[in-house]
């Protein structure tokens, strides 16, 4: 297991990952209209985009060459993604991505506290990494999500 940050070249596989791992939580977190939206913005031309944006840091989990589990953050502050394979779950990969980025983020002197809009199914992994639920279950853009945050204090 080897996690990096993402590079270019694993556009196709980042869009992959995160189709597999939303699809089975379609009809629990997402209208239609969020799962296109979620689609649209998951694309693999959408996944090139944000690398040359530089507010965006993402690290991927790579078994073999498999792409297995990535996390993204925004503006050193924001989980805009954190997925792992099914197959892969319950083995700390979700959890070392989250350390690697913290430990990415201090060396850049980048650290805050940090927001996630939570799916249903990863409320209780954030909590156990010592986010709070801030708010009821909202929907933006058709996609649910429970709010949450971190104060720089529980880092």
């Amino acid at each position: 297991m080897n996690i990096r940050k993402a590079t270019l070249a694993d556009s196709e596989q980042i869009a992959d990952l995160i189709y597999r791992v939303a699809l089975p939580f379609k009809s629990v977190d997402f209208t239609d209209i969020g799962w296109q939206f979620s689609c649209e913005y998951n694309s693999v031309d959408k996944v090139r985009e944000r690398f040359l944006e530089t507010d965006y840091l993402t690290l991927v989990c790579m078994v073999d060459e498999e792409l297995v589990g990535l996390i993204s953050i925004v503006n050193s502050q924001v989980i805009s993604q954190l997925f792992v394979d099914a197959e892969y779950r319950y083995l700390g990969i979700a959890k070392q991505l989250w350390h690697k980025v913290l430990l990415t983020l201090r060396k850049e002197n980048r650290q805050a506290g940090f927001k996630v809009k939570s799916s249903s199914f990863a409320v209780k992994f954030y909590e156990k990494l010592g986010f709070k639920v801030v708010a009821e279950r909202q929907c933006s853009n058709g996609i649910w999500f429970i709010p949450m945050v971190m104060s720089e204090g529980n880092i």
